[in-house]
Protein backbone atom coordinates (compact mmCIF):
# COMPACT_ATOMS: atom_id res chain seq x y z
CA UNK A 1 0.00 0.00 0.00
CA UNK A 2 1.26 3.44 -0.89
CA UNK A 3 0.95 6.70 1.50
CA UNK A 4 -0.61 9.55 -0.80
CA UNK A 5 0.43 13.08 -1.26
CA UNK A 6 -2.12 14.89 -3.25
CA UNK A 7 -0.20 18.25 -4.68
CA UNK A 8 -3.11 18.59 -7.53
CA UNK A 9 -4.69 21.77 -6.25
CA UNK A 10 -1.18 23.52 -6.05
CA UNK A 11 0.78 22.04 -8.58
CA UNK A 12 -0.34 24.82 -11.08
CA UNK A 13 1.61 27.40 -9.13
CA UNK A 14 5.71 27.98 -8.83
CA UNK A 15 8.22 27.50 -6.48
CA UNK A 16 8.11 31.54 -6.11
CA UNK A 17 4.49 30.11 -4.11
CA UNK A 18 5.11 29.25 -0.68
CA UNK A 19 2.73 26.37 -0.77
CA UNK A 20 4.21 24.54 -4.17
CA UNK A 21 8.18 25.00 -2.66
CA UNK A 22 6.87 23.15 0.44
CA UNK A 23 5.80 20.22 -1.62
CA UNK A 24 8.48 20.08 -3.52
CA UNK A 25 10.87 19.96 -0.62
CA UNK A 26 8.99 17.33 1.14
CA UNK A 27 8.72 15.13 -1.87
CA UNK A 28 11.98 15.44 -2.74
CA UNK A 29 13.20 14.87 1.34
CA UNK A 30 11.03 11.57 1.40
CA UNK A 31 12.02 10.22 -1.56
CA UNK A 32 15.44 10.26 0.27
CA UNK A 33 14.60 8.82 3.26
CA UNK A 34 11.19 6.65 2.92
CA UNK A 35 12.84 3.60 3.13
CA UNK A 36 10.90 0.28 1.17
CA UNK A 37 7.64 2.65 1.50
CA UNK A 38 6.09 3.57 -2.01
CA UNK A 39 4.67 6.86 -2.29
CA UNK A 40 1.53 8.35 -4.97
CA UNK A 41 1.64 11.66 -6.11
CA UNK A 42 -1.77 13.20 -7.31
CA UNK A 43 -1.26 16.39 -9.69
CA UNK A 44 -3.25 17.90 -12.23
CA UNK A 45 -1.43 18.04 -14.92
CA UNK A 46 -0.22 15.18 -16.97
CA UNK A 47 3.50 14.85 -16.06
CA UNK A 48 5.08 15.71 -12.51
CA UNK A 49 5.96 19.06 -11.94
CA UNK A 50 9.62 19.50 -13.60
CA UNK A 51 11.22 19.76 -9.81
CA UNK A 52 9.97 16.24 -9.30
CA UNK A 53 10.29 14.83 -12.43
CA UNK A 54 13.34 12.83 -11.64
CA UNK A 55 11.78 10.88 -8.81
CA UNK A 56 9.25 9.47 -11.12
CA UNK A 57 12.13 6.92 -13.42
CA UNK A 58 11.94 3.11 -13.91
CA UNK A 59 11.76 1.30 -10.93
CA UNK A 60 10.91 4.06 -8.52
CA UNK A 61 8.66 3.58 -5.68
CA UNK A 62 7.16 6.72 -6.42
CA UNK A 63 4.20 6.74 -8.75
CA UNK A 64 2.51 9.97 -10.64
CA UNK A 65 -1.50 10.11 -11.28
CA UNK A 66 -3.41 12.80 -12.81
CA UNK A 67 -6.44 14.48 -11.13
CA UNK A 68 -8.34 17.27 -13.04
CA UNK A 69 -10.11 19.70 -11.05
CA UNK A 70 -13.77 20.54 -12.03
CA UNK A 71 -14.25 24.57 -12.25
CA UNK A 72 -17.70 24.64 -12.21
CA UNK A 73 -20.81 23.92 -10.33
CA UNK A 74 -20.99 20.40 -9.14
CA UNK A 75 -17.49 20.20 -8.42
CA UNK A 76 -17.28 18.63 -5.55
CA UNK A 77 -19.34 15.81 -7.00
CA UNK A 78 -17.11 15.51 -10.14
CA UNK A 79 -13.89 15.54 -7.46
CA UNK A 80 -15.01 12.80 -5.60
CA UNK A 81 -15.70 10.65 -8.25
CA UNK A 82 -11.93 11.28 -9.53
CA UNK A 83 -10.61 10.45 -6.33
CA UNK A 84 -13.04 7.38 -5.67
CA UNK A 85 -11.67 6.05 -9.31
CA UNK A 86 -7.87 6.12 -7.58
CA UNK A 87 -8.69 4.94 -4.80
CA UNK A 88 -10.19 1.88 -6.37
CA UNK A 89 -7.28 1.47 -8.30
CA UNK A 90 -4.26 1.66 -5.88
CA UNK A 91 -4.66 0.78 -2.75
CA UNK A 92 -3.90 3.62 -0.29
CA UNK A 93 -2.68 3.16 2.96
CA UNK A 94 -3.16 6.68 3.99
CA UNK A 95 -3.06 10.08 2.23
CA UNK A 96 -1.30 13.71 2.94
CA UNK A 97 -3.61 16.45 1.91
CA UNK A 98 -1.18 19.51 1.32
CA UNK A 99 -4.59 22.22 0.65
CA UNK A 100 -7.93 22.19 0.93
CA UNK A 101 -9.85 19.13 -0.77
CA UNK A 102 -10.36 16.65 1.48
CA UNK A 103 -11.88 13.90 -0.31
CA UNK A 104 -15.05 12.06 1.40
CA UNK A 105 -14.12 8.67 -0.42
CA UNK A 106 -10.95 8.11 1.76
CA UNK A 107 -11.35 5.48 3.69
CA UNK A 108 -7.33 5.51 5.09
CA UNK A 109 -6.16 7.85 7.80
CA UNK A 110 -5.59 11.00 6.64
CA UNK A 111 -3.36 14.14 7.63
CA UNK A 112 -3.44 17.55 6.87
CA UNK A 113 -1.37 20.48 6.35
CA UNK A 114 -2.56 23.89 7.77
CA UNK A 115 -0.45 27.16 6.39
CA UNK A 116 -2.44 29.38 8.46
CA UNK A 117 -6.31 30.44 9.50
CA UNK A 118 -6.74 34.09 7.27
CA UNK A 119 -10.35 32.98 6.93
CA UNK A 120 -11.03 33.04 10.51
CA UNK A 121 -8.71 36.23 11.34
CA UNK A 122 -8.82 38.84 8.54
CA UNK A 123 -12.12 40.36 7.54
CA UNK A 124 -11.25 40.92 3.98
CA UNK A 125 -11.99 36.95 4.12
CA UNK A 126 -15.65 37.24 5.66
CA UNK A 127 -17.70 36.00 2.17
CA UNK A 128 -14.82 33.45 2.23
CA UNK A 129 -15.64 31.86 5.44
CA UNK A 130 -19.31 32.00 5.14
CA UNK A 131 -18.74 29.71 1.31
CA UNK A 132 -20.04 26.59 1.15
CA UNK A 133 -16.69 24.67 0.18
CA UNK A 134 -14.63 26.92 2.91
CA UNK A 135 -17.37 25.43 5.10
CA UNK A 136 -17.00 21.56 3.96
CA UNK A 137 -13.32 21.77 3.84
CA UNK A 138 -13.22 22.97 7.86
CA UNK A 139 -15.77 20.20 8.46
CA UNK A 140 -13.97 17.41 6.77
CA UNK A 141 -10.46 18.63 8.61
CA UNK A 142 -12.60 18.67 12.22
CA UNK A 143 -13.77 15.56 11.73
CA UNK A 144 -11.93 13.66 9.70
CA UNK A 145 -8.35 14.47 9.99
CA UNK A 146 -6.23 12.43 12.14
CA UNK A 147 -3.52 14.92 11.76
CA UNK A 148 -2.92 18.24 11.27
CA UNK A 149 0.43 19.56 10.82
CA UNK A 150 0.62 23.49 11.05
CA UNK A 151 3.32 25.09 9.66
CA UNK A 152 4.18 27.49 12.78
CA UNK A 153 3.25 27.35 16.46
CA UNK A 154 1.46 30.34 15.53
CA UNK A 155 -0.81 28.23 13.19
CA UNK A 156 -1.08 25.50 15.60
CA UNK A 157 -2.35 28.16 18.59
CA UNK A 158 -4.89 29.74 15.87
CA UNK A 159 -6.09 26.09 14.49
CA UNK A 160 -6.99 25.43 18.63
CA UNK A 161 -8.63 28.92 19.09
CA UNK A 162 -11.06 28.59 16.65
CA UNK A 163 -11.78 25.08 15.04
CA UNK A 164 -12.63 22.10 17.53
CA UNK A 165 -9.36 20.18 17.13
CA UNK A 166 -8.04 18.58 20.37
CA UNK A 167 -4.20 19.36 20.40
CA UNK A 168 -3.43 15.71 20.98
CA UNK A 169 -4.07 15.60 16.68
CA UNK A 170 -2.34 19.23 16.04
CA UNK A 171 1.72 18.83 15.21
CA UNK A 172 3.93 21.91 14.05
CA UNK A 173 6.64 21.34 11.43
CA UNK A 174 8.46 24.05 10.33
CA UNK A 175 9.08 24.75 6.83
CA UNK A 176 12.53 24.66 5.80
CA UNK A 177 15.24 26.32 3.96
CA UNK A 178 17.61 24.70 1.42
CA UNK A 179 20.90 24.26 1.99
CA UNK A 180 22.30 26.42 -0.85
CA UNK A 181 20.85 29.96 1.01
CA UNK A 182 24.00 29.69 2.74
CA UNK A 183 26.30 29.60 -0.03
CA UNK A 184 28.55 32.47 -0.59
CA UNK A 185 27.64 35.49 -2.22
CA UNK A 186 28.06 36.36 -5.59
CA UNK A 187 26.08 38.71 -7.78
CA UNK A 188 26.75 38.43 -11.20
CA UNK A 189 23.01 38.41 -12.14
CA UNK A 190 22.54 41.90 -10.36
CA UNK A 191 26.19 43.50 -11.86
CA UNK A 192 24.98 44.94 -15.07
CA UNK A 193 21.71 46.14 -13.94
CA UNK A 194 21.91 49.91 -13.01
CA UNK A 195 19.17 49.45 -10.52
CA UNK A 196 21.55 47.32 -8.30
CA UNK A 197 24.41 50.25 -9.00
CA UNK A 198 26.46 50.60 -5.60
CA UNK A 199 25.09 53.88 -5.10
CA UNK A 200 21.85 53.07 -4.94
CA UNK A 201 19.92 52.12 -1.64
CA UNK A 202 17.85 48.97 -2.52
CA UNK A 203 15.19 48.10 -0.45
CA UNK A 204 13.26 44.58 -1.46
CA UNK A 205 10.35 42.71 -0.81
CA UNK A 206 8.16 40.03 -2.10
CA UNK A 207 5.13 41.66 -5.27
CA UNK A 208 1.94 40.22 -3.60
CA UNK A 209 -1.51 42.45 -3.25
CA UNK A 210 -3.15 40.15 -1.12
CA UNK A 211 -4.03 43.40 1.76
CA UNK A 212 -2.55 41.66 4.54
CA UNK A 213 0.72 41.85 2.62
CA UNK A 214 0.44 45.69 3.07
CA UNK A 215 2.33 46.50 -0.39
CA UNK A 216 0.15 49.64 -0.01
CA UNK A 217 1.69 50.72 3.76
CA UNK A 218 5.46 49.79 2.01
CA UNK A 219 4.58 52.58 -1.04
CA UNK A 220 3.51 54.86 1.30
CA UNK A 221 6.83 54.67 2.97
CA UNK A 222 8.82 54.38 0.48
CA UNK A 223 7.22 57.59 -0.54
CA UNK A 224 8.64 59.30 2.86
CA UNK A 225 11.81 57.55 2.47
CA UNK A 226 12.41 58.97 -1.34
CA UNK A 227 12.80 62.77 -0.09
CA UNK A 228 15.82 61.96 2.45
CA UNK A 229 17.20 58.95 -0.13
CA UNK A 230 17.46 60.12 -3.47
CA UNK A 231 18.47 57.11 -5.19
CA UNK A 232 16.28 54.71 -3.36
CA UNK A 233 15.14 51.57 -5.56
CA UNK A 234 12.06 49.75 -4.03
CA UNK A 235 12.37 46.13 -5.65
CA UNK A 236 9.15 44.09 -5.57
CA UNK A 237 9.63 40.93 -6.88
CA UNK A 238 7.29 38.05 -8.11
CA UNK A 239 3.56 38.05 -8.61
CA UNK A 240 1.57 37.17 -5.94
CA UNK A 241 -2.41 36.90 -5.49
CA UNK A 242 -2.50 39.48 -8.93
CA UNK A 243 -5.80 40.58 -10.03
CA UNK A 244 -6.45 43.50 -12.94
CA UNK A 245 -8.47 45.22 -10.62
CA UNK A 246 -5.78 44.65 -7.76
CA UNK A 247 -2.59 45.81 -10.56
CA UNK A 248 -4.90 48.72 -11.55
CA UNK A 249 -4.71 50.10 -8.15
CA UNK A 250 -1.42 49.89 -7.53
CA UNK A 251 -0.03 51.51 -10.54
CA UNK A 252 -2.38 54.05 -9.38
CA UNK A 253 -1.22 54.36 -6.05
CA UNK A 254 2.65 54.26 -7.48
CA UNK A 255 1.56 57.19 -9.94
CA UNK A 256 -0.05 59.25 -7.08
CA UNK A 257 2.68 59.06 -4.99
CA UNK A 258 5.56 59.99 -7.40
CA UNK A 259 7.17 56.41 -7.26
CA UNK A 260 7.70 55.68 -10.94
CA UNK A 261 11.15 55.82 -11.05
CA UNK A 262 11.32 53.89 -7.57
CA UNK A 263 9.71 50.89 -7.68
CA UNK A 264 11.05 47.86 -9.83
CA UNK A 265 8.73 45.01 -10.52
CA UNK A 266 11.45 42.38 -12.23
CA UNK A 267 8.56 39.16 -11.87
CA UNK A 268 9.02 36.56 -11.05
CA UNK A 269 12.91 35.74 -10.82
CA UNK A 270 14.98 32.17 -10.40
CA UNK A 271 16.20 31.06 -7.19
CA UNK A 272 19.72 32.25 -8.30
CA UNK A 273 18.90 35.76 -8.93
CA UNK A 274 16.63 35.55 -5.78
CA UNK A 275 19.31 34.66 -3.69
CA UNK A 276 21.49 37.51 -4.91
CA UNK A 277 19.10 39.69 -4.72
CA UNK A 278 18.25 38.69 -0.97
CA UNK A 279 22.20 39.64 -0.25
CA UNK A 280 22.37 42.49 -2.49
CA UNK A 281 19.12 44.46 -0.70
CA UNK A 282 20.36 47.09 1.39
CA UNK A 283 17.08 46.31 3.82
CA UNK A 284 14.64 42.99 2.75
CA UNK A 285 11.02 44.44 3.84
CA UNK A 286 8.75 42.36 4.74
CA UNK A 287 5.38 44.48 6.07
CA UNK A 288 2.96 41.83 6.23
CA UNK A 289 0.18 41.77 8.54
CA UNK A 290 -0.07 38.45 8.86
CA UNK A 291 1.21 35.13 7.98
CA UNK A 292 0.92 31.46 8.59
CA UNK A 293 5.04 31.28 9.26
CA UNK A 294 6.90 33.85 6.89
CA UNK A 295 9.00 31.86 4.07
CA UNK A 296 10.91 34.43 2.61
CA UNK A 297 11.69 35.59 5.84
CA UNK A 298 13.60 32.67 6.56
CA UNK A 299 15.29 32.57 3.23
CA UNK A 300 16.83 36.36 3.58
CA UNK A 301 18.08 35.44 7.06
CA UNK A 302 20.11 32.34 5.66
CA UNK A 303 21.32 34.21 2.82
CA UNK A 304 22.51 36.65 5.28
CA UNK A 305 19.61 39.56 4.42
CA UNK A 306 19.62 42.50 6.61
CA UNK A 307 15.66 41.64 7.97
CA UNK A 308 13.06 44.09 8.72
CA UNK A 309 9.39 42.91 8.85
CA UNK A 310 6.34 43.18 10.53
CA UNK A 311 5.68 42.03 14.05
CA UNK A 312 3.17 39.52 13.30
CA UNK A 313 3.45 36.07 15.77
CA UNK A 314 4.61 33.83 12.94
CA UNK A 315 7.40 36.24 11.90
CA UNK A 316 8.86 36.33 15.43
CA UNK A 317 8.69 32.78 16.09
CA UNK A 318 11.17 32.32 12.53
CA UNK A 319 12.93 35.47 12.94
CA UNK A 320 13.85 35.60 16.86
CA UNK A 321 16.43 38.19 17.59
CA UNK A 322 17.91 38.05 13.87
CA UNK A 323 15.72 40.83 12.80
CA UNK A 324 13.89 43.89 13.06
CA UNK A 325 10.03 42.92 14.19
CA UNK A 326 8.09 46.05 14.37
CA UNK A 327 3.97 47.55 13.58
CA UNK A 328 4.12 47.87 10.39
CA UNK A 329 0.49 48.84 9.79
CA UNK A 330 1.76 52.35 10.50
CA UNK A 331 3.83 53.77 7.41
CA UNK A 332 4.84 56.79 8.47
CA UNK A 333 6.44 54.18 11.45
CA UNK A 334 7.43 51.93 9.25
CA UNK A 335 9.42 54.41 7.25
CA UNK A 336 10.89 55.59 10.45
CA UNK A 337 12.71 52.49 11.21
CA UNK A 338 13.61 51.78 7.72
CA UNK A 339 15.42 55.07 7.41
CA UNK A 340 16.88 54.12 11.16
CA UNK A 341 18.24 50.97 10.00
CA UNK A 342 19.61 52.78 6.79
CA UNK A 343 21.35 54.96 8.88
CA UNK A 344 22.83 52.49 11.49
CA UNK A 345 25.88 50.16 9.14
CA UNK A 346 26.48 48.22 12.55
CA UNK A 347 23.24 47.16 13.35
CA UNK A 348 22.65 45.96 9.94
CA UNK A 349 26.17 43.99 10.14
CA UNK A 350 24.88 42.32 12.57
CA UNK A 351 21.54 41.26 11.44
CA UNK A 352 23.40 39.60 8.49
CA UNK A 353 25.56 38.11 10.88
CA UNK A 354 23.00 36.58 12.93
CA UNK A 355 20.63 35.75 10.21
CA UNK A 356 22.57 32.35 8.60
CA UNK A 357 22.55 31.53 12.36
CA UNK A 358 19.28 31.62 13.13
CA UNK A 359 17.84 30.00 9.68
CA UNK A 360 20.16 26.86 10.52
CA UNK A 361 17.61 26.11 13.27
CA UNK A 362 15.67 25.40 10.04
CA UNK A 363 16.63 22.97 7.67
CA UNK A 364 14.46 20.87 5.39
CA UNK A 365 15.83 17.59 6.67
CA UNK A 366 14.22 18.36 9.70
CA UNK A 367 10.96 19.20 8.88
CA UNK A 368 11.14 15.86 5.99
CA UNK A 369 11.89 13.85 9.09
CA UNK A 370 8.98 14.86 11.25
CA UNK A 371 6.15 14.70 8.48
CA UNK A 372 7.74 11.00 7.76
CA UNK A 373 7.49 10.41 11.87
CA UNK A 374 4.36 11.99 11.66
CA UNK A 375 3.15 9.58 8.97
CA UNK A 376 4.53 6.69 10.91
CA UNK A 377 2.46 7.98 13.69
CA UNK A 378 -0.78 8.06 12.47
CA UNK A 379 -0.54 4.67 10.27
CA UNK A 380 0.22 3.47 14.19
CA UNK A 381 -2.05 4.48 15.41
CA UNK A 382 -4.66 3.17 12.63
CA UNK A 383 -3.14 0.33 13.20
CA UNK A 384 -3.73 -0.11 17.20
CA UNK A 385 -7.65 1.28 16.18
CA UNK A 386 -8.17 -1.60 13.83
CA UNK A 387 -6.97 -4.19 16.69
CA UNK A 388 -9.04 -2.66 19.04
CA UNK A 389 -12.04 -3.26 16.89
CA UNK A 390 -11.30 -6.39 15.96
Amino acid sequence: MRIAIDFSTVDHLRMSAGHYRYVVQLVRGLAEIGGAQKFLLFGSTKEPVPELKEIFLPGSRWIYRRISHWRHRGVYLVDELAYLRHFLAQPIALLHVVHNFIPRCARCPIVVTKHDLIEEILPEYEATRQGLFYQIHRQRVENRADCIICISQTTAADLKRFWRIEAERIVAIHHGVEADFFDEPINDLLRDDPVYHPENIVLASPYNLEPRKNVSGLLEAARALAHDFPRLKLVLFGEGLLTPEREKEFERRVENLGLRDVVVRPGIISDAMLKQLYRRADIFVFPSLYEGFGLPVLEALACGGCVLAGAAPAMAEVAGNAAVLIDASEPAKLAGEIAALLRNPTRRAELRRAGPRRAREFPIEKMVRQTWETYQMVLQSGRRKMAVAR
